[in-house]
């Protein structure tokens, strides 16, 4: 387990693309979700857009970052934590996907408002120039009313000359055919994941 300075590490609770989600106490007694991931080329690229991301407008929709900082060859950002839809002993975080575990599927009116709000999410991600490129359940959280996107490892800059990415990156029947190819992704590619997320919570598959 590493050690983050003003952080106390109580467990693990997830991973992405990158790296691995704790559950984490600031020093204000507060707790946080904070994620590691070790440092390379890639990752540094993959940074400028997480650094991006966090200056953007607020929305409910997209995960709030609280901090960005690294430690020795660990990069790390701080952010908020999903719901507990386990026990005060077993941590379980409140993720679409772990809801679709228990649920198997959603209600038309169900996934209706959780879609919504998602794109209202993606609005202001767009509008900022940034792609996602991993819309699956286990990148929404929910808190309270709220669902949430998160986990921007393989967002990246679409609305900029100079970062022309070509990397395959995303989730393997949830990413869109170009993402698999040699062309630029842009905003549609998300469009495309956010429907089969909402495919999923309707029909269970």
């Amino acid at each position: 387990m590493i050690d983050i300075p003003d952080y106390e590490i109580l467990k693990k609770c997830g991973h992405g693309a990158y790296g691995e989600v704790w559950i984490a106490r600031n020093r204000a007694g507060s707790l946080v979700a904070l994620k590691t991931i070790e440092k390379s080329e890639q990752i540094e690229k993959e940074l400028a857009g997480l650094r991006c991301y966090s200056r953007i407008a607020d929305s409910p929709h997209l995960i709030r970052l609280f901090h960005i900082g690294e430690i020795g060859n660990t990069l790390y950002y701080t952010m908020e934590l999903a719901d507990n839809i386990g026990s005060e002993e077993l941590y379980i975080p409140a993720t679409l996907g772990n809801l679709l575990n228990r649920k198997k599927r959603f209600t038309p009116a169900e996934t209706v408002e959780l879609g919504e709000k998602l794109l209202s999410g993606l609005e202001t991600l767009h509008q900022a120039g940034l792609v996602h490129r991993d819309i699956k359940p286990e990148n929404v959280i929910i808190r309270g009313s709220e669902a949430i996107l998160i986990d921007f490892d393989a967002s990246r800059i679409f609305k900029s000359d100079t970062n022309q990415d070509t990397q395959i990156l995303g989730t393997t029947g949830y990413a869109a055919p170009e993402q698999y190819g040699i062309t630029q992704t842009d905003e549609r590619a998300d469009i495309y994941s956010l429907g089969v997320l909402l495919n999923i919570m309707l029909t269970g598959k």
